[in-house]
């Protein structure tokens, strides 16, 4: 708090007599009104920590003074340049002779001012805050502050906007560092021009931040600031700024799931567009507002906005709104179970995002070639479009990005019985806990939940879907319901609870498809859990437990107790013991060696047991450990041996 000025310490520690040192730190929020009191023996400058500043001040050419204070209007750190523009904003009304370099130069000589150069950057220039807040001062009573924060609010809305353009092409990384090194010089400015009712403005600073604040994760934040800027009162008719703020809003918000907010939003912004004649920003909000519409399920609605916003894309040579449709509509035929159209449109979409060299773009056209790869059962090729973008995801720095991808590469290593990965999907955990992004986070626990089970630990693995499921109701997604009722089920069929999982697989049923919403590997999950419920409970309670489980709710099937009275007995009477095989071989790794001792190839029993074949290679590990041989006609031996076949 006092920057180790040695003075501001000696002071400080005057203060502890009398302030403890928690009610000192309080009161260091203004530390020239603090930080008085030294001895008075001293000189008057070394006295107080405001007299010392003073001298220091005092001790400056005119010019210099007129700089050490614009400067206190920079938060954070500055560049050369900036200081540069805001003078030439200033000097343009004042015509002042300040040489901005010889005077910079001057403050850094007598320690008014620190140089940092942050690794491949610009050097910056930064000034200690105890000194600024003095220096600010100085600012206010020469009644300088408003043209200095308004230069520097000017010098920050021409920067956004210049950066606009790169962060959808090639230069995106450079540009997206160079903003968010800026950030509170950012916030400071669009606080001044929200405050000061600069309406037009504001609304073309946020225009231009906002794919900035999707990029960096700043969805929250983003919103609250147009949300601001939207919401001031418009000193004329409303402006392509307005619309488009109006768009990048819509957009925050359905990042963020917020339908109920999207809606209204973009719809405004496709009217103003509309009536401004700017086709352009129509084609992007008609897109973003038909992408809506399908994720509601008003296919007739969103068609013809799909459609238009193609077809101006198309017409205007608009790449990067083109490719951002074309992916979205892939992942629509994803939904629709049309994996090949989905894939051609999001290769088309990746090579016009390659085209442009927007890394953001390709990753998460990568994200989707993920989702439709996995759909298709082709793990192998999710995985390798997932690892590339996570690693774009990482040197974008989208905290999103690299959570998504973390825990897909957890989850989908899981699936294939390969739990060395599993770490990733905690990882993608934690960094979507600390995002706050309740949708995102419940998927999440359901990755991770799933790893947890297959890990054996039941208690873990319960609390994490219990979590999802809680999170899930919250939002009210009910496929996300689903996904973690059925991971609740498969605990409670670990646990020997079959009354409770019949029931929850049938709720399950209620919430997903189970041919279509379901990858090959947990469908095989789903049946097994499905046979063993039924063999467990016989037939009759099996389906009595279906039937009243798809009416009940969540809350219902939590707190459903055994009825071990009666369906144990019943099982007990129409089913055999289950069978104990030798060397603690499970009943699907018998079912593996049979196979595999009538000759089939590890992709064949993969097709015949509807599981992986990397799961099948799992199974073979564990089974040539337990029964201990390392061949194939070793292991057949011994399944003709033991009468396995």
């Amino acid at each position: 708090r006092l920057d180790g000025l040695p003075l501001a310490l000696e002071l400080a520690a005057a203060r502890i007599k009398l302030l403890p040192p928690q009610a000192l730190l309080a009161r260091l929020t203004q530390p020239l009104q603090i930080l008085t009191g030294g001895a008075r023996t001293l000189p008057p400058r070394q006295q107080t920590l405001r007299n010392a500043l003073k001298w220091s001040y005092d001790l400056l050419e005119p010019e210099e003074q007129q700089l050490f204070r614009r400067l206190t209007v920079f938060v954070g750190g500055w560049t050369l340049e900036a200081v540069e523009e805001v003078g030439k904003l200033i000097d343009s009304a004042e015509h002042s002779n300040l040489s901005t370099l010889d005077g910079v130069a001057s403050l850094l000589d007598k320690s008014l001012l620190l140089q940092i150069e942050p690794e491949g950057e610009e050097p910056r220039l930064i000034m200690l805050t105890t000194i600024r807040e003095y220096g600010q001062e100085c600012l206010r009573d020469n009644g300088e502050t408003e043209i200095t924060q308004r230069a520097h609010a000017h010098y920050y809305v021409a920067l956004v906007e210049e950066a606009e353009p790169h962060l959808k092409g090639k230069q995106q990384i450079q540009w997206l560092t160079r903003l968010e090194i800026d950030q509170e010089n950012l916030r400071a400015a669009l606080a001044w021009l929200i405050e000061h009712m600069e309406t037009e403005l504001a609304l073309r600073f946020c225009a231009a931040l906002w794919h900035f604040w999707y990029l960096r994760g700043y969805w929250s934040e983003g919103r609250r600031w147009l949300e601001a800027a939207l919401g001031q009162p418009q000193k004329t008719a409303p402006t392509l700024a307005r619309a488009r703020a109006l768009c990048g809003a819509g957009n925050l918000a359905y990042y963020q799931v917020d339908d109920a907010a999207v809606r209204p939003l973009l719809e405004e912004s496709v009217a103003l567009c509309r009536s401004l004649g700017e086709r352009r920003e129509l084609a992007s909000a008609l897109g973003a507002l038909g992408v809506l519409m399908q994720d509601l399920g008003d296919f007739e609605a969103a068609r013809p906005l799909l459609e238009e916003s193609e077809t101006l894309s198309r017409t205007l040579g608009s790449k990067w709104e083109l490719s951002y449709l074309l992916r979205k509509l892939g992942q629509q035929a994803l939904q629709e179970r049309a994996p090949k159209r989905a894939k051609t449109l999001a290769m088309e979409a990746l090579t016009l995002a390659q085209e442009l060299g927007d890394n953001s773009l390709i990753a998460t056209t990568f994200a989707t070639l993920t989702n439709i790869a996995a759909l298709e059962d082709d793990l192998a090729q999710a995985i390798a479009y997932n690892s590339q973008c996570l690693t774009l995801a990482r040197e974008l720095g989208n905290k999103y990005l690299i959570a998504i991808a973390l825990q897909n590469l957890g989850y989908f290593a899981a699936l294939q019985g390969d739990l060395s990965q599993a770490a990733s999907a905690q990882e993608g955990l934690t960094i979507m806990r600390e995002l706050g992004e309740k949708a995102f986070i419940a998927i999440a626990l359901h990755s991770v939940g799933y790893v947890t089970t297959l890990r054996g630990n039941l208690i873990k693995a319960s609390a994490l879907f219990h979590e999802g499921l809680s999170l899930s109701q919250e939002i009210k997604n009910e496929a996300e319901i689903g996904w973690h009722l059925f991971g609740l089920a498969l605990v409670a069929v670990a646990e020997g609870r079959y009354w409770r999982a019949a029931h929850m697989l049938s709720a399950v049923e209620g919430r997903l498809d189970i041919n279509a919403d379901m990858l090959n590997v947990e469908r095989a999950d789903y049946q097994r859990a499905e046979q063993n419920v039924r063999t467990q409970l016989g037939e009759k309670a099996f389906e009595e437990a279906r039937i009243s489980g798809r009416t009940m709710a969540p809350e219902q099937l939590l707190t459903l107790e055994e009825q071990a009275s009666v369906h144990k007995r019943e099982a007990e009477v129409n089913h055999a013991p289950a069978p104990v095989y030798p060397d603690g071989l499970t009943a699907r790794e018998v079912e593996v060696l049979r196979l595999l001792a009538q000759g089939w190839t590890d992709l064949q029993i993969a097709e015949q047991l509807v599981i992986s074949p990397r799961t099948v290679s799992t199974h073979l590990t564990s089974i040539y450990r337990k029964i201990q041989v390392t061949t194939r006609s070793a292991a057949t031996r011994y399944a003709l041996e033991k009468k396995l076949v």
